[in-house]
């Protein structure tokens, strides 16, 4: 680990985040974007998307993002942001039974390329973090990686002419692990709006600063191609999406985003209670990543079973962030049992044993951002009981025979070799 000078802070904060002066710009302000509109027919602009709403049209949004072209293929690594609630409400609302449109003059494409956008929640405003070679801290270009609109701009904007790369190496006192940063190299789970304290290296120079989790992430999860149009004397064109489509954020051939919820609009709830991140089933998807974390790993949880059991099931839940390869229960002679998802749940996962005698078993849980997954178990009938049940049940049974054997007054009939029960000599 390279050597590291600490500084006075008051020292510091005012070589690091008070630097004065007026330089040019890499990255160019943000236009300020329009507000969200209706558009009439007449005024639909060429080479734009909109959604229909009876005789209403509103044009997609596309937010900031680390890309400029579209992607036939899911790309974890690809991600769009926006900043604050003003800019959240340009992405329009397609509901169950409305229309998207393509406005063209006489060019229309023979696919569309349609690239679902899993909600990562917020984080603040910096991304591509990768671990700085010989040590733990997680560095970024302070022109490229930084959202300027966003509180981590304002804070960045003061020093990036003078230190072309940062390096974070705690966040609220506590070092970043793999597990919280996302393939696109985010910062994942924070707080909406909250202000984080972050400790920074420029070099060897040392600061502390605050940054607000204010922006809102959007990553590449899932593409497929629509093909089937139909035509309008109106001078576009309406895009017929896919039956089953699940309520998510999706973007049409790199130009626009917009927001799908799979209810009719007269039945549609709150649109901060859907879940947007429920994986299509594969209607002719192209590609689909739903994994957001840098690095897969295992993690293991050992149970101890005290004693003999007839059966027993384990199961656990995953959340949203939490991407599983597979998870397997180690018996005690070292078999492997995958456990299997649940057929009415796309979030629970179950493993059914019969015969489970005591001792210690192993579930290896392979994925990423796992570090809260945990089985539990429920068991059958102890075996030490079902014996005792058994031999309860075979001793009435044997008194249940020998009661059939008993005369009405309670006294016995005596068959012996020689005589049946009514006398009638069987040995001559």
């Amino acid at each position: 680990m390279k050597a590291k000078r600490l500084v006075p802070l008051v020292l510091v904060v005012s070589m690091m985040f008070s630097v004065t002066g007026c330089r040019d710009k890499i990255f160019k302000e943000k236009d300020v974007p329009e507000t969200s509109k209706e558009y009439s027919v007449e005024n639909l602009k060429v080479d734009d998307y909109y959604i229909k709403d009876g005789t209403k049209f509103y044009k997609l949004y596309k937010p900031d993002g680390n890309f400029t072209k579209y992607s036939k293929t899911a790309d974890a690594s690809r991600i769009l942001w926006t900043v604050g609630q003003e800019e959240e409400d340009l992405i329009p609302t397609l509901y169950k039974n409305e229309i998207i449109i393509y406005k063209n003059d006489g060019k229309v494409p023979s696919d569309y390329i349609f690239e679902r956008y899993k909600d990562l929640g917020y984080t603040i405003g910096i991304r591509n973090l990768k671990q700085d070679e010989g040590s733990s801290y997680l560095k970024f270009n302070t022109s490229e990686d930084v959202n300027q609109q966003a509180d981590a701009g304002s804070v960045i904007n003061k020093v990036k002419d003078k230190y072309s790369e940062l390096e974070i190496a705690v966040m609220d006192d506590k070092a970043l692990n793999e597990n919280q940063i996302t393939a696109s190299g985010t910062i994942k789970n924070l707080h909406k709006n909250r202000s984080y304290q972050f400790g920074m290296y420029a070099g060897s120079v040392y600061s502390e600063t605050k940054i607000k989790a204010d922006t809102h992430v959007f990553q590449s999860s899932e593409t497929f191609v629509v093909n089937e149009t139909k035509d309008t004397t109106k001078g576009y064109v309406e895009i017929c999406l896919p039956e089953g489509l699940k309520t998510g954020y999706y973007m049409v051939n790199g130009i626009g985003l917009f927001r799908y919820v799979s209810d009719l609009k007269v039945d549609a709830g709150d649109l901060a209670e859907y879940e947007y991140n429920v994986a299509n089933d594969a209607f002719e998807l192209t590609s689909q990543v739903l994994d957001d974390t840098i690095m897969e790993v295992n993690k293991e949880q050992t149970i101890n079973v005290e004693e003999d059991y007839v059966s027993a099931k384990l199961s656990f839940s995953i959340t949203n962030d939490m991407m599983l390869e597979k998870a397997v229960l180690v018996t005690l002679d070292g078999k492997q049992l995958e456990f299997a998802k649940r057929e009415d749940s796309e979030t629970t996962y179950e493993l059914n044993l019969e015969d489970v005698p005591k001792g210690e078993y192993k579930i290896i849980f392979t994925g990423k951002n796992i570090d809260g997954m945990e089985a539990k178990i429920e068991y059958g009938a102890k075996k030490a009981e079902v014996t005792e049940q058994e031999q309860q049940a075979q001793q009435q049974e044997q008194q249940a025979e020998e009661s059939e054997f008993s005369t009405t007054d309670g006294g016995s009939l005596n068959l012996t070799d020689d005589e049946t029960s009514d006398g009638i000599s069987v040995l001559q």
